[in-house]
């Protein structure tokens, strides 16, 4: 296999490990396992375990961010812009699940680690710049309430996406008061309408 391709495929192994064990309970023994390598062809592409999830953080990021601006591409009416932002988006749906669950994996662990906290940082960043842009444009054209800045609108639907994955993909606790199925779209939409 191509080392591309290798990298590739160790970070799509190494994402759902993590995601599945969290940074603690995965090993580089059963990543390199599970890939059919052993580990010192997994350590030609990656320091250490560090390395790797830091690389499958920046991964998923990119992948989330990736997700919303295929939902968004080609996509001119506000309205359809806000639908495909909030119910395709690749945190609420099915495509960005994996990646999604990582995040939540790498901000369980952010505090305990520097490096992981400065990964997620970044991430977030990114995220709250994509989606604060693109709802000035919405404001701009009536379609998302205007009497809340973009960066705080952009900072709710942050919070909201992380807790309706960490609520619908079993990272939280279920109670008799949870919700069977949480639906983020129609909270969102409720909250960004325009008054």
């Amino acid at each position: 296999m191509r080392a591309k391709d290798r990298r590739r495929q160790l970070l799509k192994i190494a994402a759902d490990l993590f995601a599945r064990r969290g940074y603690h309970g995965a090993t580089t023994a059963e990543l390199a396992r599970l890939a059919g390598i052993t580990e010192p062809i997994l350590y030609r592409h990656f320091e250490h375990k560090l390395d790797l999830f830091i690389s499958v953080i920046d991964d998923a990021g990119e992948q989330i961010i990736s997700g919303w601006r295929n939902a968004l591409e080609g996509l001119d009416d506000p309205q359809s812009r806000l639908s495909a932002l909030l119910a395709g988006n690749p945190a609420t749906g099915r495509p960005g699940r994996g990646p999604y669950r990582v995040i939540l994996c790498a901000m369980a662990e952010a505090r305990h680690n520097p490096a992981i906290r400065a990964a997620v940082r970044t991430h977030l960043t990114a995220m709250h710049a994509f989606l604060a842009a693109e709802i000035v444009q919405l404001q701009t054209r009536g379609a998302v309430r205007s009497d809340q800045t973009p960066q705080a609108l952009a900072r709710l639907l942050i919070n909201l996406l992380i807790g309706g994955e960490m609520a619908t993909g079993g990272v939280m606790p279920r109670t008799p008061a949870t919700p069977r199925k949480i639906e983020p779209a129609a909270v969102l939409q409720a909250l960004l309408q325009a008054p």
